[in-house]
């Protein structure tokens, strides 16, 4: 390096997959910076930044501290990447070449402590770092290969695998020793054996009586205490024969299943074992005249989260009330704001009943379908054109290996989409055997659908849908996946817009909101038509005025008056409250005259983020993440939230309101601007994203989204679009026009007096730090 040339700047990555193997010195973290710092040093390099993921696979692919420095190769912020060696990076093929593709696009170089001779700059090098990548995979197959037989060899020797003991006994001593009986937790399994071998209870009811007698399951952790026991708990226990004495070895398949005796003390003897899957067995195969009666739920096995994607659970009260219920924690995950949330069956089936009702598809129309696509010919061009793609797919992945996209990786990932794209368009053949079986059902599916029993409808709606996306908040269905075969039928609803491929988004109409209450689809808040535009919109195009502000009346703004109250539950008498404001937005009522220790000030964003760190106890916003994502430079909103934990007191309450457009896909600016769709998912945050990263930030997190209904007219709509602001403004000039056509074919033929269903969400987030 001459004398007049900067010094490169690395950024150094060290990464362990366990705790365990955190704490030995040779993979330690601070042995690899060690390391590389020294290899940095003699080179020459400036050290501009150290990461680290820890606990994280070397085949898992989003790891955050590995996501931020390929966010910064994309800025520029260093030249080198550098490693202990190239297992640390990554254990995966394809995830090696895609960083090194990142790294490729940038003119970016890479090192590697163990390899000291590597330079990705030489072409030479590339292809031995093909045969080193591959190396590494080859290794991790083997070590879970050798896993695998260390797993069946401690389950042959009577020693239990997982690190986590079933509830009922403890870990003691070395992983050599066998777990030793928890006596309280034991009494617990006892009883749920005993109780359950009578023949007289079901799993919910032991769970009650379990509860009941002050029993919880064990604490996650020391910031996640025990929980009720719930009929799936009861169940677990039930089934597991490491209460009798036996560990189980579970390899790859069904078929790999092994039973051994364990050196474990049994809670239960092997002839209640026996007794009670005997009444388990007995119990799903008596007469219904015998049980419970059996309940059946619209969307059983169809029914999913709409935040976290997760299945809801169908589940009864005593009341007889019917409920599709949020159990993420109770699966052991922790990122749902809507875990343990739960809606009533019926306004949610409701949603179902109308748009069935409204499938009708002309009988020449479908015959017509039918018989292309079951024609012999059709069949086998099918086939063909299944089998081209599958080719294509292995050509692409090939041509990437070897490099031959290293000029534009965009290029790639664009045909790689593209052809994944047609596959899933492609019906396969016991799909369109189905359809053949469907044919005369969906012809006159309203009439037959009013007539069938539950069970039927049940049924049927399983043969045609994949999933239900549902708010469990709000009881409102938001999207709906049918099976491929069903999509081009779908597609005919007139209620239906297809978001994605092969996801169909609800649009309903105003006169759906104005049908006897019992009758009545949308149970969601109702706000009043949009009529006109107004000069100065909340958030254009989205959001003209907002129905969370307070009345004029209102002396504090209710979600500010929430935070003050967290503060003093907490401990600390709030003294500073901190608003950035909008020159353009209407400011909360902040009236602190209740407050006898609080002052407020308002402020911009700049003003705020250069105060005192640790200054204020509570800090607001009005639509600040909204307003950061249609900014021509948008900052990262991760740094964003980091730098407003900073800012507050311990016990200090951050207060969020804000626009959530990936939350609202009915929202009529995608039905006539569908790029605008792609748009937001790529800006913007979900509440599931705003939710997690909060919590990553440090917050502990209450959320409450609420999605409106609001219809607007043709006409304003068409007078919103050409003022082309927010994300409008962002699209190409072709999708744009595009979307004005829409509009004006639509204006053209209804006239400016028609409705357009819609609906805006907002959400309020409260954030403190403990």
């Amino acid at each position: 390096m001459s004398s007049g040339e900067a010094p490169s700047r690395t950024v150094l990555y060290a990464r362990v997959s366990t705790n365990q193997q955190a704490g030995r010195d040779h993979f330690s973290i601070a042995a690899q910076f060690n390391e590389m710092r020294e290899y940095a040093q003699r080179r020459g390099w400036q050290v501009a930044g150290e990461f680290v993921d820890e606990g994280l696979s070397g085949e898992q692919w989003d790891r955050p501290a590995l996501e931020t420095i390929l966010e910064m190769a994309s800025q520029g912020n260093f030249d080198i990447l550098l490693v202990h060696e190239l297992s640390r990076l990554s254990r995966s093929v394809y995830h090696t070449l895609d960083i090194f593709d990142v790294l490729g696009q940038h003119n970016l170089g890479f090192a590697s402590v163990k390899d000291p001779d590597f330079d990705f700059a030489d072409p030479t090098k590339r292809l031995f770092l093909v045969i080193l990548a591959a190396i590494n995979q080859y290794y991790l197959d083997i070590l879970r290969m050798h896993i695998r037989k260390s797993k069946r060899q401690r389950a042959r020797a009577g020693l239990y695998n997982a690190a986590v003991v079933p509830y009922g006994y403890r870990l003691a001593g070395t992983p050599k020793d066998p777990p030793v009986i928890v006596p309280e937790e034991a009494e617990v399994v006892k009883l749920a054996y005993e109780q359950y071998a009578t023949g007289k209870v079901s799993h919910m009811e032991i769970a009650e009586m379990v509860n009941a007698l002050g029993h919880r399951t064990r604490p996650v952790s020391d910031a996640v205490k025990g929980r009720q026991f719930s009929k799936d708990t009861v169940s677990g226990i039930l089934r597991n024969q490491f209460y009798m004495g036996k560990v189980v070895y579970k390899g790859r398949s069904q078929s790999e299943i092994e039973v051994f005796d364990g050196q474990h003390e049994p809670i239960i003897t092997s002839d209640l074992w026996e007794v009670v899957q005997k009444a388990h067995t007995q119990r799903r195969s008596g007469s219904r005249s015998m049980q419970k009666p059996f309940r059946v739920y619209l969307l059983s096995w169809l029914a999913r989260c709409d935040v976290c994607g997760r299945k809801l659970r169908c589940q009864a009260t005593t009341k007889e009330y019917t409920y599709y219920r949020e159990v993420s924690l109770e699966r052991g995950f922790q990122d749902c704001p809507h875990t343990r949330l739960s809606t009533r069956t019926e306004p949610v089936d409701q949603y179902i009943h109308a748009l069935i009702a409204e499938v009708g598809l002309p009988k020449e129309w479908l015959e017509e379908v039918v018989e292309r696509l079951t024609a012999d010919s059709e069949l086998d061009g099918l086939q063909r054109k299944h089998k081209s793609l599958e080719n294509r797919r292995r050509r692409l992945k090939e041509m990437k290996i070897a490099g031959e996209f290293d000029e534009d990786a965009d290029l790639y990932y664009r045909e790689i989409t593209r052809v994944q794209r047609e596959l899933d368009r492609i019906p396969s053949q016991s799909e369109i055997e189905g359809l053949k079986d469907a044919t005369a059902t969906l012809q006159d599916l309203p009439k037959i659908w009013a007539k069938s029993d539950d069970a039927d409808q049940r049924d049927l709606l399983r043969s045609m849908v994949k999933e239900v996306r549902v708010d469990v908040a709000l009881g409102r269905v938001v999207s709906i996946t049918p099976q491929s075969v069903f999509r081009h039928i779908f597609r005919a609803v007139p209620l239906l817009d297809e978001r994605e491929p092969g996801v169909f988004v609800p649009i309903w109409g105003p006169e759906y909101a104005n049908r006897e209450a019992h009758e009545q689809v949308i149970n969601i808040p109702q706000l009043p038509v949009i009529q006109s535009v107004t000069d100065a919109p909340v958030a254009s195009p989205f959001l003209i005025e907002n129905p969370l502000s307070p009345s004029a009346r209102s002396r504090i703004a209710p979600g500010i008056s929430m935070a003050l109250m967290m503060c003093r539950k907490a401990g600390t008498e709030p003294k500073k409250v901190i608003q950035i404001s909008a020159p353009d937005r209407q400011a909360f009522p902040v009236d602190l005259r209740k407050w006898s220790q609080a002052m407020a000030e308002d402020c911009s964003l700049i003003e705020a983020m250069e105060m005192e760190k640790g200054s204020m106890d509570v800090l607001a916003t009005q639509f600040l993440l909204w307003d950061n994502a249609i900014t021509d430079s948008p900052e990262n909103l991760d740094d964003i939230l980091a730098r407003m934990f900073g800012l507050l007191r311990k016990n200090g309450v951050c207060y969020l309101q804000d626009l959530l457009p990936v939350d609202m896909p009915a929202q009529w600016i995608y039905q006539f601007f569908p790029e605008a769709w792609e748009w937001v998912r790529n800006h913007t945050w979900n509440l599931y994203t705003l939710y997690n990263q909060m919590r990553t930030a440090g917050f502990v997190v209450k959320v409450n989204r609420q999605v409106y209904y609001q219809p607007i007219h043709i006409k304003t709509a068409m007078d919103i679009a050409k003022k082309r602001t927010g994300v409008l403004a962002a699209l190409p000039e072709d999708d744009y026009e595009m979307g004005i056509n829409r509009l004006q074919q639509v204006l053209d033929k209804q006239g400016c007096d028609k409705l357009v269903g819609s609906e805006v969400a907002l959400v309020e987030v409260w954030g403190q730090k403990k």
